[in-house]
């Protein structure tokens, strides 16, 4: 699969918060109160999300190959290939309960997290 450097650009989620943040304030002093307050829940979605662990590009960009062709291949249970795979995040038959309080996300390679995220 080809890799593209416009895929290698991640988001900051610090400086997203903050430019809705001041779009919020430009918002609200050209008196569209409405569209302001609109922003909230973006702003909270953000805000609310946990810190990611960096990993360096290389090894991003080939979870991410993988993922993708474990996705195009049309198997509709993942949990099977899935090296975070514990007894909490799949039901009786093996499959992914789709749980984000048990799942550690679904990882390919075949690297198990041990850390209990």
């Amino acid at each position: 699969m080809a890799k593209s450097k416009e895929n290698d650009i991640l988001i900051s989620r610090n400086r997203a918060i903050r430019d809705l943040k001041e779009l919020q304030t430009v918002l609200a002093a050209e008196g569209d109160p409405f569209l302001a307050g609109a922003l909230n829940r973006p702003i909270g979605c953000l805000e609310g999300q946990p810190a990611a662990e960096a990993v360096p590009i290389e090894q991003y960009n080939d979870l991410r190959d993988a993922f993708i062709d474990f996705v195009c291949s049309g198997i509709p249970n993942p949990a099977p290939y899935c090296g975070n795979r514990c007894p909490e995040c799949v039901d009786g038959r093996g499959w992914c309960k789709e749980d984000p309080g048990t799942c550690r996300g679904f990882n390919p390679a075949g690297e198990r997290r041990t850390d209990g995220k």
